[in-house]
C-alpha cells in the first residue's frame, strides 16, 4: 500500500521528497569527515611515534581502504533494510 502512495508523494511533496537523499548525504559526509579525522590523527601519532616520515600515499591509500569497507558495509544494510 506504501509503494502504491510514492508517485503521488513525489508529485505533491517534490521538496520534501529530495529532503531524504539530501539528509542521506549530509549524514554521509559528516560521519566521513569524522572517521577520516580519527583515522589521520591515528595514523599521524603511529608514524610519528615512530620516527617515521609519511608519505603522501599512505593516507590515501587509508582513506580508499575506508570507502571500500564502507561502501561493502552498506550493501548489507540496505539488502537488510529492503529485505
Amino acid at each position: 500500500m506504501g509503494l502504491v502512495c510514492l508517485p503521488n508523494f513525489a508529485r505533491r511533496h517534490a521538496r520534501l521528497s529530495l529532503l531524504g537523499p539530501v539528509v542521506f548525504v549530509v549524514l554521509g559526509e559528516l560521519g566521513a569527515f569524522v572517521s577520516a579525522t580519527v583515522v589521520g590523527y591515528a595514523l599521524a601519532a603511529l608514524y610519528n611515534a615512530n620516527f617515521l616520515r609519511m608519505s603522501t600515499w599512505v593516507p590515501a591509500l587509508w582513506g580508499a581502504i575506508q570507502t571500500l569497507i564502507l561502501i561493502s558495509a552498506s550493501f548489507s544494510k540496505m539488502r537488510t533494510m529492503l529485505g
